[in-house]
């Protein structure tokens, strides 16, 4: 071998600290560019993989009881790809801690499922009698337990669990995914046994793909006129082409900031391998002197020192490719289990690899190119006269005469303030890696306190205690008047609710309206308010519609008439206002309960009773013991309760997404941090390297182990705080462009922009817990040196 490549592997393992922290920077740089990237080209391709293969509805229709014969006639019908039937029961079951609980039933179709589909994660499809569960909520029971559930009726049966599956459906309809209680199917044999009639009331169709949106406009209106030629009608139609997860709002929100951190982490991981380049070039001034002084020509110190950072590139690039890879798996996995999709198997993916490689391979080359060029320049005297120490000039000599004025700081204290600043290209690219980190650390906060205000102003529709939900309508002075013999309540107040649709352009009932009615006077509503009014007494076809509709007829107005299709006919209702509720593009109104009620045909009646609990039972945490109460006393009086639950456990569970996602952000924000912890330790490594000869000198005059290690953690913790307020600084517009991105995704709309000093203060104790780790190593290596080692040291 060669003596210029003895030299560069010795150089290698010549300084073993050197060569770890060089390895580490470009390795965490290549890492986190490769599992950032991974999740942002995977994640969005991964859930809509995983939702066509369930061969998700493209229109549902709510329709009168009906049989296969209605389906074999839909499935006929020109743009129709196949048609499926379902059926939806709301019971009650006990889990395995003995606590009951709310749940809904999916009647799988007689011949199989086509449409919708759920996927057998563990145990066997039911037979006659037996039951599946999904597996987004843990119930604490198995495959092969048997379930306690209370029908509607109040009848107690036990049926046994074959199987645990995963419904990606779970969110298209109903309530959103993290407020849904446990699903339950069972087969369409089983619906005698389970007290109900041996028919459907879903229709689930899917349509040709090549259709255009009109095409399938047109199809859907085909089929109700199907449905209605067979005697039935029709409650409501939704329109869901083209398909998108439930959950999709999510996913785009970890798309977008995916997107925003890879092009951080691409910025930072760039920083952290110039800096590494820079300081480990600083060191091979001498050695390449000496090779000059024997006659090394330019080509060839460039050549070598070219090879010494390919082989570094080359073992970073060994570690980070298949750790990015799998780690981005293992997240995706944790993820898709809280968010309902399926993470796809390990793989390489060839734009990601092929980034990592141009990465380690220019990158490092493009920072080392400079220092090499400028060394290979520098002369034979110039080079090994370099001592290591610092040579004074005027400039620098006027100043630290002025810093020597300066009361009350000893001088190990000035020496410190001076090293910080010494090398000031390094300290820049330093700070800024760590402040990015910092700054997406505390942002994250500020994002959620965001997400959490928006939660609290929706809350504001749900201000009773407690919401039972009955599967019919019951005379609303019969229930007020029950609810007397039950201790703990204060108040009770009727609901309605009522499934309508637009009047399209042809005069055709057409997309699907959300009818809530309420009393005008009602004060468990504190709307959101976008423009005009609320609903006051005296209103008869007065509404209120939601954000959605100004999103999607961005013309219409308040004092405008909207015609909806409501229980059969066509109703006019007169717009008062525009409120904010959920930020999606379903639509939801609000009309006065009475006048809704002479609509329907149900006057003086309600399915829905919102209950107010006395301030001693809310002052005593026993809501939770009170919605139970209310549950059995209405099944035991007859009445056909579909679930009972409280406001808290609802705006709880609708926190868990929310949730899920800012762990997501924590560990995204966790990564870039630790790029730039990486950068702060290799910082105050090198500079400690730089300055042993320096050191030596030191401790040559009388400076102790404690003043040395002192300069050392005072210059990095002064670096820590100097990043912590440029962190702070730019996590304001930071927070608001990551809340932007995140409503937007999920709500649909831009939300109130929220600070907290949480993340603030948490940063601020982080980054000085790191600044003293990065900082002690190297202060501790600097402090056992003894004088004779660092005035030898080259």
């Amino acid at each position: 071998m060669r003596p210029r490549w003895r030299k560069v592997f010795a150089d290698l393992w010549g300084n073993k600290t050197r060569f770890v922290l060089v390895v580490l920077s470009l390795t965490i740089g290549l890492f986190t560019v490769g599992m950032i990237t991974s999740g942002y080209i995977s994640i969005l391709e991964d859930m809509q993989n995983g939702y066509d293969a369930i061969n998700p509805a493209d229109l549902r229709f709510m329709v009168d009881p009906f049989d296969d014969k209605l389906l074999e006639r839909v499935r006929r019908v020109d743009g129709v790809s196949t048609a499926d039937g379902e059926k939806r029961l709301a019971w009650q079951f006990k889990n395995g801690d003995g606590e009951w609980e709310n749940m809904v039933i999916r009647v799988l179709p007689e011949g199989g499922q086509t449409i919708d589909q759920v996927e057998l994660r563990m145990g066997t499809y039911p037979d006659d009698r037996q039951i599946m569960l999904d597996l987004h909520i843990e119930t604490n029971l198995n495959v092969g337990d048997t379930m306690l559930v209370q029908l509607p009726s109040g009848t107690l049966k036990e049926i046994p669990i074959t199987g645990m599956v995963q419904d990606q459906t779970i969110g298209v309809v109903g309530t959103t995914y993290f407020v849904a209680p446990t699903y339950g199917y069972v087969t369409y044999d089983s619906l005698p046994w389970m007290e109900e009639s041996l028919d459907y009331d879903n229709l689930l169709v899917t349509v040709d793909p090549t259709l255009s949106a009109s095409e399938i406009d047109q199809v859907s209106q085909d089929v109700i006129k199907v449905i209605e030629q067979s005697g039935r009608s029709v409650s409501s139609v939704t329109n869901l082409s083209p398909t998108t997860h439930p959950n999709a709002g999510y996913i785009t929100a970890m798309a977008g900031l995916l997107a925003l951190l890879g092009a951080f982490s691409v910025f930072l991981s760039g920083f952290l391998v110039f800096n590494s380049m820079t300081a480990l070039f600083s060191q091979q001034v001498q050695f390449i002197g000496i090779m000059k002084g024997i006659g090394a020509q330019r080509k060839t110190i460039v050549r070598m020192y070219t090879i010494f950072i390919l082989i570094f590139s080359l073992i970073a690039m060994v570690i980070a490719i298949p750790t990015a890879g799998r780690a981005w798996t293992a997240l995706s996995r944790f993820f898709s289990g809280r968010i309902n999709y399926v993470a796809s198997d390990f793989h390489y993916i060839p734009i990601v690899v092929a980034l990592q490689v141009l990465i380690g391979l220019i990158l490092p080359q493009l920072a080392g190119i400079l220092p090499i060029l400028k060394a290979s320049k520098i002369s034979v005297q110039e080079a090994i006269t370099q001592t290591g120490i610092e040579t004074d000039n005027a400039g620098k000599h006027k100043k630290e005469e002025q810093t020597r004025k300066t009361k009350g700081i000893t001088r190990p204290v000035l020496i410190a303030l001076r090293n910080t600043f010494r090398r000031k290209g390094r300290l820049i690219l330093t700070l800024i890696t760590l402040s990015l980190g910092g700054a997406m650390f505390i942002a994250t906060f500020n994002v959620r306190a965001s997400l959490d205000s928006y939660v609290d102003r929706v809350a504001k529709y749900v201000l009773a205690d407690i919401s039972i939900n009955f599967d019919r309508y019951y005379p609303i002075r019969e229930i007020e008047l029950l609810t007397v013999a039950i201790p703990g309540i204060e108040s009770i107040e009727p609901r309605a609710a009522a499934y309508c649709q637009l009047i399209n352009y042809n005069g055709d009932a057409a997309e699907s309206v959300e009818m809530m009615g309420a009393a005008p006077e009602s004060k468990l509503i504190e709307p959101i308010l976008v423009s005009g009014r609320w609903l006051i007494p005296g209103d008869e076809n007065a509404i209120v519609l939601n954000e959605a509709f100004l999103t999607r007829y961005p013309d219409l107005e308040a004092g405008d008439t909207i015609t909806l299709f409501v229980n059969r006919r066509e109703v006019d209702w007169t717009i008062v206002g525009f409120f904010q509720f959920v930020g999606n593009d379903s639509f939801i109104v609000y009309v006065p309960l009475d006048y809704l009620n002479s609509v329907t045909g149900n006057a003086n009646q309600a399915s829905n009773f919102q209950i107010v609990a006395a301030p001693e039972i809310k002052q005593n945490n026993q809501v939770e013991d009170l919605v139970k109460q209310v549950d059995t006393f209405f099944r035991e009086k007859g009445f056909h309760v579909n679930n009972t639950s409280s406001s808290a456990s609802l705006v709880g569970n609708s926190t868990l997404g929310l949730d899920t996602l800012t762990i997501f952000l924590l560990i995204m924000a966790g990564l870039i941090a630790l790029v730039g912890s990486i950068g702060l330790a290799g910082t105050m490594s090198m500079n400690v390297m730089e300055r042993t000869r320096e050191i030596g000198v030191m401790r040559a005059i009388g400076a102790t182990d404690i003043q040395v290690m002192r300069q050392v953690i005072i210059e990095g913790t002064l670096i820590g705080l100097m990043s912590w307020v440029i962190a702070a600084l730019v996590a304001f517009p930071l927070s608001y462009f990551m809340s932007y991105i995140i409503n937007v995704s999920i709500f649909g709309m831009t939300g109130e922009y929220t600070l907290t000093a949480t993340g603030f203060l948490i940063w601020f104790g982080i980054v000085g817990v790191l600044s003293m780790i990065a900082s002690i190593m190297p202060a501790r290596g600097a402090a056992r040196l003894t004088i004779r080692e660092v005035l030898s040291y080259e």
